[in-house]
């Protein structure tokens, strides 16, 4: 029997959208017959479980950092830096004796700083290789971009799912002024990518997407509730991003609402929906350009990389903002503009190249 290598796949746990952009990741390590366990905690644990059921799972603690009511995220940020520091060391610990008594050859981090490793190959996933800050944090902009690229060079690899050089979608984000020596960019990563839509997908004039962490999810989810409830033209399908949760959810006023939705089915939705509204979530926007949809992107109040990448994809993709504060129903159903789509396909051999090249490194033995 050949030697199967035996990879854990860790995505961070602030929503599910790192999840998300996993999962082109773990069906390449499968389609390369390599072992793939899968490390994670709460929302991201509940979807991949869902989305692949016959994989092995760990419960792989995360921050567990809480998102402001308000707009003032970076304040949180800064009274959660010890917290998140701490996390980083005890994932670090964590990893270490997992290694030990699970054996993986190697591990594949997307966004959790702490799970590096000197005994086996370690990649770090992430397309923040310049982190956005606030004006008022401009004097700390260097600490901050030295801070986080010290943490990505305890990684021999950084992957970047993203394309290199024009077209690409996270602009400066994964394209900053100072080099990285260790950067491979692996392509757009989408679970959409070459999926054909489902026969006779169900039609509706607004979709909205819901995702990331509390309670801003609620937030946005009690406002559009309230507004479609005073009523709407046509019909409407809200899908909460919770899929953990298991209650049924009735259908009010031509509106459908739905935890979750299969993977296969959310494609048919977006393909056939009028307009989707939804956050800018750097994994929806991979998921929307593989389907070849534009959006009404509402960014997360003070999440600094949404509202930059917002007004990248209104500048440079044709999609349409619209803040959350001052968020209008009626408003953005007049968005003709956002309806059009075409088709792109990404294309798959740089994240291929990345796993095979990984692969031969777990062959050559442990980490010295």
């Amino acid at each position: 029997m050949s030697y199967r290598p035996h990879i854990l796949v860790c995505p961070l746990d602030w929503g599910i959208g790192h999840a998300t952009r996993c999962v082109p990741v773990i069906r390449e390590l499968i389609r390369s017959e390599v072992r793939v366990t899968v490390g994670a905690d709460r929302l991201p644990l509940a979807f991949l479980k869902k989305e692949f059921p016959g994989l092995e799972f760990l419960r792989a603690p995360g921050y567990r950092f809480a998102y402001p009511s308000g707009s003032r995220m970076a304040l949180q940020m800064l009274r959660y830096t010890p917290f998140i520091m701490a996390g980083i060391g005890r994932e670090h610990r964590w990893l270490n004796r997992a290694i030990r008594r699970y054996g993986f050859d190697a591990v594949i981090s997307d966004n959790r700083y702490g799970l590096w490793s000197r005994h086996v190959p370690s990649v770090f996933m992430t397309h923040q290789l310049h982190i956005r800050v606030p004006e008022w944090w401009k004097p700390l902009r260097p600490l901050v971009d030295q801070l986080n690229k010290t943490f990505i060079n305890r990684y021999p690899e950084c992957w970047v799912p993203d394309l290199e050089g024009p077209g690409n979608l996270s602009g400066e984000l994964s394209h900053p002024a100072w080099p990285y020596h260790h950067v491979r960019y692996i392509g757009p990563l989408s679970r959409f990518n070459g999926m054909a839509p489902p026969d006779g997908p169900e039609r509706c004039d607004v979709a909205v997407i819901l995702s990331g962490p509390e309670p801003q999810r609620t937030l946005l989810e009690k406002r559009i509730m309230k507004q479609m409830s005073a009523g709407i033209n046509g019909t409407a399908v809200i899908v909460r991003g919770l899929p953990g949760e298991t209650s049924g959810l009735p259908v009010r006023h031509g509106i459908r609402i739905m935890n979750h939705i299969e993977t296969a089915e959310l494609g048919g939705l977006l393909l056939n929906a009028g307009l989707i509204i939804c956050r800018p979530g750097y994994s929806t926007l991979m998921d929307l350009t593989a389907l070849g949809r534009k959006a009404l992107l509402v960014p997360t109040p003070g999440q600094t990389e949404q509202e930059y990448l917002a007004d990248y994809f209104t500048e440079e993709k044709g999609f349409t903002k619209m803040l959350q504060e001052s968020f209008d129903l009626s408003r953005a159903c007049s968005f003709e503009e956002i309806r059009e789509h075409k088709s792109i396909t990404y294309d798959p051999f740089p994240l291929r190249q990345a796993v095979n090249d990984l692969i031969e490194r777990c062959r050559q033995g442990p980490v010295q």
